[in-house]
């Protein structure tokens, strides 16, 4: 049998693709001829997504709200970020009875539920009539989450962006790449101290920059291929 660890790689390599990579590669070069200048420009905006994010973004108009999910852990149980996403998801419903919920996320491993439906499970428990939530099963990743739900959502439907706070700027970029009317939505009630977040500003600063990098690369091009994976026209 296959280690985990390949597994994990095999998935990641068939998930991104063989031009996810390339982009990789050239973000990475990005990141060194900056001097990581690149990264940390990422990461502030991140950063300054995080702290703006609204808890109720409720614009008129928005009538469906994206639920990101997470992967669940060893035992198949709700990580405590996915948990917070769902607490706010059920705390949304309470005030805006109008509001519908797609949950996002596919397998996270086998004989697993799906994130979503772990993440509809527990919108239940919290007292979400099921009638409102709609469930997206096969996604793997961020992109592909928004690939799936534009395809079950009505063309140019603006939707809430659900997610946790340094999330959303990523969830954010990729949307509005996509089309989506976003209105992006913390989790969490605020930010805590920035030290706290370095690891994970860092690292979601780099996911953002190598989005950039395909995208500005894919449109320079004239890459179909690459705007096909982000969404985007060429």
């Amino acid at each position: 049998m296959f280690p985990a660890w390949a597994a994990r790689r095999v998935r990641f390599r068939r998930d991104i693709g063989v031009t996810g990579l390339a982009m990789l590669a050239l973000s990475s070069l990005v990141l060194l001829g900056s001097g990581t200048l690149a990264l940390w420009l990422s990461a502030r905006q991140v950063w300054r997504s995080a702290c703006r994010a609204p808890v109720r973004p409720m614009p008129d108009t928005a009538r469906v709200c994206l639920v990101f999910g997470q992967a669940l852990d060893a035992r198949g149980a709700i990580r405590p970020a996915y948990a917070e996403r769902l607490a706010r998801a059920a705390w949304l419903a309470q005030r805006e009875p109008d509001l519908r919920f797609v949950l996002l996320g596919g397998m996270t491993g086998v004989g697993m539920l799906s994130e979503a439906a772990a993440g509809a499970a527990q919108l239940q428990r919290l007292g979400v009539d099921p009638a409102r939530m709609v469930l997206e099963e096969s996604s793997r990743h961020t992109l592909d989450n928004l690939h799936r739900a534009r395809a079950v959502l009505p063309a140019g439907e603006p939707v809430i962006l659900l997610s946790s706070r340094l999330h959303l700027a990523r969830c954010a970029a990729m949307a509005r790449e996509m089309g989506f009317v976003a209105h992006p939505c913390a989790a969490e009630a605020q930010t805590g101290p920035l030290h706290a977040y370095l690891p994970t500003l860092l690292f979601e600063g780099g996911l953002l920059m190598w989005f950039h990098t395909g995208r500005v690369c894919g449109r320079w091009l004239g890459s179909r291929e690459i705007c096909r994976r982000l969404g985007s026209r060429v």
